[in-house]
């Protein structure tokens, strides 16, 4: 029996879990497929796919049926890997994320979880406490998710469950770290000022070094010199005056839109510095160790 009903209010996923026992218990084992529908059902469905005889995903970012799908490799990935099926959920939250290599480094089950960038983010993290034992949070998503769990720091990109709710921390200030020491450079200019330019300011602060933020909307006729870094998302429209006079200019996305940016780049007179892998895994490193303190 497959069974299949829009999510509606995320705190509305117990519902759904509560259906599936239910129906398993009235069917028997290995004969019910219960599934949510919408744009913010992905992290439940994956959820519900522990007891699902069945699973719908999608092949690529680009081949899906429907909102709330699964990738392919995602779901294969969690299957080879033989997790314990009362493992605790970890998984990245953002939007545009599906080129993120989070599943591939960290352990599973290790969800993908893309949003909409205009989702109502707080009303969500509610939801997920009771599923899932930790977080990676992403553009576009860091400084709400630092409102809204109160923490004391401008933007967030983990969260670890406790008893007392999540418990947040901005390990992008260990990537942040390592990016500016490989660029060696004492003054950079921050193109960008989103989750990101956060962590690179307080690196920065640190290291001693002077960091010059750059907003789109204060891009001059003038060209950059010296040593830049770029915060801008791959799909972020970039300002049509923005030119470089032979700067490197330090690129922290990686995979396809690290290739965008870097053409980007060179087109507007920049060298572009690949510092994505060492950013992630810098940052990856200090995630795990989080999530192993709460015993995941």
């Amino acid at each position: 029996m497959k069974h299949v009903e829009p999510l509606g209010n995320p705190a509305s996923a117990s519902r759904l879990l509560e259906t599936q026992r239910r129906l398993q218990q009235a069917l028997g084992p290995g004969r019910v497929t219960v599934m949510a529908t919408g744009p913010l059902a992905l992290p439940f469905r994956c959820v519900l796919s522990r007891a699902n005889e069945l699973e719908y995903v999608a092949g690529t970012p680009q081949w899906s049926a429907a909102p709330g799908q699964r990738l392919l490799e995602d779901a294969v990935r969690e299957a080879r890997s033989g997790a314990a099926v009362d493992r605790p959920r970890l998984g990245i939250l953002g939007s545009r994320i599906a080129s993120s290599r989070s599943p591939r480094i960290h352990p599973q089950p290790f969800d993908r979880i893309d949003l909409p960038g205009d989702v109502g983010l707080g009303e969500l993290l509610d939801a997920l406490l009771p599923f899932y034992a930790g977080l990676a949070v992403t553009s576009p998503f860091k400084r709400a998710a630092a409102q809204h769990v109160r923490s004391t720091l401008p933007a967030v990109n983990t969260l670890v469950r406790r008893p007392d709710g999540w418990e947040a921390h901005n390990t992008d200030v260990e990537g942040a770290r390592a990016a500016l020491k490989a660029l060696g450079a004492r003054e950079v200019t921050l193109l960008g000022s989103g989750g990101a330019a956060v962590a690179l300011q307080m690196a920065a602060d640190e290291l001693r070094v002077s960091l010059f933020a750059l907003r789109r909307g204060e891009v001059g006729d003038g060209p950059i010199r010296g040593t830049a870094i770029w915060t801008w998302p791959a799909h972020v429209l970039t300002p049509a005056e923005l030119r470089f006079d032979g700067a490197r200019v330090g690129v922290i996305a990686y995979g396809p839109p690290a290739h965008a940016i870097a053409r980007d780049i060179v087109q507007r007179g920049g060298i572009p510095v690949r510092l994505g892998p060492r950013w992630l895994i810098a940052q990856a490193r200090r995630q795990r160790a989080l999530w192993a303190s709460a015993g995941i």
